[in-house]
């Protein structure tokens, strides 16, 4: 993981509202006439991913949770809500996003096979 760090932390600039500063940034979601999220815009919103320097692990209702991985969402009217997350929680998500978008017809099904 350390290589991986070092080449992500060359890459992707720390938002200008990040609450955590064990977090490195590794991709950002946001429009293209916002091209720096670590400078603020009045009226943009953004999602920042990023990667923990070490997990956080807490047990809630008998179950460890560990998380590495963050997701921080950025809305101008609401400010920003912090996601603590993990690989499977990241393919489920997007596993979700995939399916709504078919129900809603977005893309076609693909056809089994």
């Amino acid at each position: 993981m350390g290589k991986i760090k070092e080449e992500i932390k060359n890459g992707v600039k720390r938002p200008w509202c990040c609450l955590e500063p064990r977090c490195t940034p590794i991709s950002q979601l946001r429009e293209p006439e916002y091209p720096d999220a670590s400078v603020p815009v009045v009226g943009q919103s953004f999602i920042c991913f990023g990667m923990m320097d070490q997990p956080v692990t807490y047990i809630m209702d008998g179950v460890e949770h560990i998380n590495d991985l963050n997701s921080c969402h950025y809305a101008a009217a609401k400010g920003i809500t912090r996601f603590l997350e993990n690989a499977d929680d990241w393919f489920s998500i997007g596993d979700a996003y995939q399916h709504a978008r078919i129900v809603l017809g977005f893309i076609q099904r693909k056809a089994s096979g």
